[in-house]
């Protein structure tokens, strides 16, 4: 299924509304509580999974849950796994000029984190002083 969407670098995660649920009969798979532009909370469904593919990236992402026809939404998680830069002045996604064939996923070093995370007398027992 081909959908229009509004990239909106503000929103966390892809939105579509029941009726693109419905018609790719997904299911709920969780709900949340999500605060409108007003600042009005709601609960909303979570519904998936969904993959998304955009010029020659692809991602797989779980969808909230709009009601009615709302307009489709394309958060920010998405756009990052995908490797996708906001070109605001013409108003279009594009691929990063240097990786226009792979897309780039940024890591943590696990044995970085893990050596910054240990207590003082942990970082001594491991090392037998």
């Amino acid at each position: 299924m081909k959908v229009k969407a509004l990239v909106d670098s503000g929103a966390y995660t892809l939105w579509i509304n029941e009726n693109i649920k419905n018609q790719l009969g997904l299911c709920k798979v969780d709900e949340m509580d999500a605060e409108r532009a007003n600042g009005k909370l709601e609960k909303v469904d979570i519904a998936g999974p969904i993959v998304i593919k955009l010029l020659t990236r692809r991602t797989t992402v779980d969808a909230a849950v709009l009601p009615g026809d709302s307009e489709v939404l394309l958060g920010c998680i998405p756009l990052e796994d995908m490797d996708l830069l906001i070109d605001s002045r013409e108003e279009m996604l594009k691929l990063p000029p240097d990786r226009k064939y792979l897309a780039k996923k940024k890591i943590k070093n696990i044995h970085a984190m893990k050596e910054n995370s240990m207590s003082p007398l942990s970082k001594i027992m491991r090392n037998g002083q």
